[in-house]
């Protein structure tokens, strides 16, 4: 079934039932946004939402098919895939370029960028022993202390692809040319930081990268 058609079908339905649908679907999509994108506000996740799904209502985005019963629990799971990966993010840059030098964003995408970038340990620093729980703490200091001594370009760019973002997106946040500016960033970033972690668990001291 097509959005319009589940639109027209839920638009038949009672005002209670259409509240419902999208008090729900809002809910998950700013919980899938807000645990993907740690840098932005709950509010402001909540905001791109509400924005995605007028914009969906309206007919401005096209794309989004589903077979599942607009009722299911699939259909409903496939429209918050189709928000919170396709649509909402782009508008969560924009609030992301139109905030950045807020201190209480910053603090707050600082503070949790070292938790995502746990995952990507393997990528940045191979060959590493396997992380056993007692070196989480430890480690997880290193990659940020590492990540910190960065400098501004290469610092930046590490930072929003620890976020998971596409090279596009990273592109459009950091207002940069081309992909090709983002890749050629990001490889010398990964470099200097497997030469940092290397550092910082072997017997020299970090230096700044």
């Amino acid at each position: 079934m097509s959005l319009t058609a589940f639109l027209q079908t839920l638009s038949a339905a009672s005002t209670e039932v259409q509240q419902k649908f999208h008090a729900e679907c809002s809910r998950l999509c700013i919980q899938v946004l807000t645990r993907a994108y740690p840098f932005v506000r709950a509010e402001d996740a909540a905001d791109a939402v509400a924005e995605s799904l007028l914009a969906l209502a309206e007919g401005k985005v096209k794309g989004f098919v589903c077979d599942a019963p607009p009722t299911s629990a699939d259909y409903r799971a496939e429209l918050i895939s189709f928000i919170a990966r396709r649509i909402a993010p782009r508008k969560l840059i924009g609030i992301w370029r139109k905030n950045r030098v807020h201190p209480d964003l910053i603090a707050n995408f600082e503070n949790q960028d070292i938790e995502i970038a746990l995952s990507a340990l393997p990528l940045l620093a191979q060959p590493l022993d396997p992380i056993v729980p007692a070196e989480q703490t430890q480690l997880r200091h290193q990659l940020y202390e590492c990540i910190s001594r960065l400098n501004q370009k290469l610092g930046g760019v590490i930072r929003l692809v620890l976020q998971d973002l596409s090279y596009d997106q990273i592109a459009d946040a950091m207002s940069l040319a081309s992909t090709g500016t983002v890749k050629s960033r990001v490889w010398t970033a990964m470099q200097r930081l497997k030469h940092c972690m290397g550092m910082s668990q072997g017997k020299e001291e970090v230096c700044d990268v």
